[in-house]
């Protein structure tokens, strides 16, 4: 058994035969970089041959409701009930980061089955948080995902190539809806500046 350390202080272990991705066990992997939940999914795939996402949250709304509307926290909204009851949008945020943080992990371990499947699960919920009527909500969690891609210390331990496909996902999805996340770019802009 292997003890894996995360950044959260949390040991995870796992057999050493299930770390080996045919190069030998890669003893120089940071696992401290990454979040419980991330490397949780990093073993579930070794283990399983997939791994779970965790599901868009719904806002908490700004009024209080009565207890008829209680039913919210029930996961048998239908599309329209959830556009209806959240005009702002779902929250994307943990969907779109546990795809990223996972594709940079199986890039430091060099899965490339895994580097591709978290690659394409994100783009699959980009396109799902992006459809139309795109709400708000949207567009701050594409504009983190974007500071996370570029910037976040994680994305460091993979070199420039190995980033260019996340990178590239995202950069162009924000392209793609970038009148939505006017707000967004000016505060990115103000940020850089600083």
């Amino acid at each position: 058994m292997v003890q894996l350390e995360t950044v959260d202080g949390t040991a995870l272990h796992a057999h050493a035969d299930v770390l080996d991705s045919g190069h030998g066990i890669r003893t120089d992997t940071p696992w401290n970089s990454f979040k419980t939940s991330t490397v949780e999914r990093f073993l579930e795939y070794c283990y399983q041959g997939d791994y779970s996402a965790p599901k868009p949250a719904k806002p908490l709304l700004a009024t209080p409701t009565s207890s008829v509307d209680d039913r919210d926290s029930e996961d048998s909204d239908t599309e329209d009930d959830t556009v209806l009851r959240h005009p702002d949008g779902l929250d994307y945020g943990e969907v779109f980061f546990s795809h990223a943080e996972l594709y940079v992990l199986s890039q430091t371990q060099k899965r490339s089955s895994l580097t591709a499947l978290c690659l394409n699960r994100l783009h699959k919920a980009l396109d799902k948080a992006g459809t139309v009527p795109v709400r708000p909500q949207f567009a701050n969690n594409l504009s983190d995902l974007l500071f996370y891609v570029y910037e976040h210390s994680n994305v460091g331990l993979i070199d420039d190539q190995q980033a260019h496909g996340l990178q590239n996902l995202v950069s162009s999805c924000a392209a793609m809806h970038i009148k939505e996340m006017r707000e967004e770019c000016n505060l990115l802009m103000r940020w850089r500046r600083t």
